[in-house]
């Protein structure tokens, strides 16, 4: 039997020090959120908050040996009393992965509808994907039945699950096109009530673009038939009982309820049904930005095994902080994260960057190439040969004057300088510039030469230029290294011991492959927060 009651899970524990960010209000209103902890209309599949988005493994048990119809299979609602008859409680067993305190055991429900008589469905990635185990709930059925995910859309929020046996009762979708006024109703099970909820309302707004911590829809409608936390996945139908949308969101604040409309989620629906990720990396994920921490991008709360994610070796706890060389979720949503994968084949390869909060390792690899790996630290590699200082309050990017080069630096390195140099475009940044020019400052200097002939002959010649003055200036010199991160190639020297301060100085000089240009960085480093913050420069300079 169904049971009484669907188990409340608690709003998961955020990194320490990463706040989520208030979600970016879609085109025509806000859907209200903001402040700590997560906002309370994001309708995650359980009551409380976040539900269901939970677990490591992805659910491979249940499912029929036979082959599925597709998405337009037969069997189609038509009635409203059809269309509840096709609507379902997908709950939903395993556990998210906290940065700092690992595996967290939680359960939760959201809602679903079927799309064909042997057990196709449709429901929201955050509800299902990366779940333990899936059992769903059928109107008549005494007992669940298990399910499995087949496809997912991370930035659409959709996917599609395939329940085990057959002869369901199943919706069509609407043939109407969709008009402001057009009168809809809201299917699903709202905070864990195992019982049918039924509301109505109109079409409010027929388009708008959606994007917040945990998607980034672009083909959204407006509606005022109430939806709560538990309605995730559910449909919005019309009077015949016909599939007009999917909703995935809704303000108490504002009675403003959002819901994928056709015929976007048809289309994407019908890929899902084949077994295929659309837009997708396989993880459960939120946007996190702390302006102060420094820290940015998309928490992993649980990944699809054997997705991409998975063999590339992301890993449940880990903040993917840069996507192709791009730093992910300045603005607190999934909107350049999900930018960057509608711009790319499923099988590109795309260069990553992941923090592992827990132990405070950069690792980078690629997404469809090189797993993980752990990425080179200045903070960790030359801590004892400075002074131990506490971490920047945060970092800001800049740009020279001639928008030709930029980088992220401290806030408090704010003598800054974007003026070109002799030979070329150039950034200085210090506490204070004349003191860093003798050593006795922590800052940065970024120098771009252009029009280079042979940018990587003249990698060794140009650091050979400087190493007479560093020498004469610093006690020890640690030697040249060379240098690759997935984009700039080139090498490297450290001095230490320089100056009255006795500081670490940095200089590289790098290319991109297929360049005209080399680009020196340099970096005097006094304390361990000076090197924390070269390993951001070294991780986000860029030439423009």
């Amino acid at each position: 039997m169904p049971p009484a009651t669907v188990p409340q899970a608690t709003t998961p524990p955020m990194p320490p020090s990463v706040p989520p960010a208030p979600p970016t209000q879609p085109a025509g209103g806000a859907p209200g959120g903001g402040g700590g902890g997560i906002p309370k209309w994001l309708l995650f599949g359980v009551p409380v908050l976040i539900v269901a988005i939970i677990g490591a493994v992805l659910a491979t048990s249940g499912g029929d040996d036979e082959e599925k119809v597709s998405a337009d299979g037969g069997g189609g609602t038509t009635s409203l009393a059809d269309a509840k008859a096709a609507t379902i409680q997908i709950i939903a067993e395993g556990g998210i992965v906290d940065p700092e305190i690992g595996l967290t055991e939680v359960g939760g429900s959201g809602s679903g509808f079927i799309i064909s008589e042997d057990g196709l469905a449709v429901t929201n990635n955050h509800v299902v994907t990366g779940a333990a185990s899936l059992e769903v709930i059928v109107p008549g059925q005494d007992d669940p039945v298990t399910a499995r995910v087949l496809g997912a859309s991370e930035c659409d929020d959709l996917a599609v699950i395939d329940l085990e046996g057959g002869g369901y009762t199943a919706t069509e979708w609407a043939k109407p096109q969709i008009d402001q006024g057009l009168e809809v109703f809201s299917l699903g099970y709202p905070l864990g009530d195992p019982e049918l909820t039924q509301t109505s309302g109109i079409i409010t707004k027929t388009k708008s673009s959606s994007a917040n911590a945990f998607f980034a829809t672009t083909n959204s409608i407006e509606h005022d038939a109430r939806i709560n936390p538990g309605n995730s996945g559910g449909p919005l139908v019309l009077e015949d009982g016909s599939v007009l949308a999917v909703n995935y969101a809704g303000s108490d604040e504002t009675d403003q309820n959002f819901a994928l409309g056709l015929p976007k989620a048809k289309e994407i629906v019908d890929q899902l049904a084949k077994g295929k990720d659309v837009n997708s990396l396989g993880i459960n994920g939120q946007a996190v930005f702390d302006e102060n921490a420094g820290i940015s991008g998309i928490w992993v709360l649980s990944v699809k095994s054997g997705s991409v994610a998975d063999k590339a070796g992301i890993e449940g706890g880990d903040i993917i902080t840069r996507l192709e060389n791009t730093t992910l979720a300045e603005d607190g949503t999934l909107n350049d994260y999900c930018k960057i994968l509608r711009s790319h084949d499923a099988d590109d390869t795309l260069t990553v960057e992941v923090l592992r909060y827990a132990t405070e390792e950069v690792l980078k690899g690629q997404i469809n190439g090189d797993e993980l790996e752990l990425s080179f630290s200045f903070a960790q590699q030359e801590a004892g040969e400075v002074a131990t200082g506490e971490s920047y309050s945060g970092f800001t990017q800049v740009e020279d004057d001639t928008g030709s080069i930029s980088v992220e630096i401290p806030v408090e390195w704010s003598d800054f300088s974007g003026a070109p140099g002799e030979l070329g475009p150039s950034i200085t940044a210090s506490t204070s510039i004349a003191s860093f020019g003798v050593y006795d400052a922590p800052g940065v200097n970024l120098l771009l030469i252009q029009d280079v002939p042979n940018p990587e002959g003249g990698i060794d010649a140009g650091l050979d230029a400087g190493a007479v003055d560093f020498a004469a200036q610093c006690a020890t010199s640690e030697g040249r290294s060379d240098y690759d991160d997935g984009l700039y190639v080139g090498k490297f020297d450290v001095y230490t011991g320089c100056g009255t301060s006795g500081s670490a100085f940095f200089v590289l000089a790098a290319f991109e492959p297929g360049s005209d240009f080399v680009i020196i960085v340099a970096v005097n480093a006094i304390t361990t927060a000076d090197l924390e913050a070269l390993d951001t420069i070294k991780s986000t300079f860029l030439v423009l």
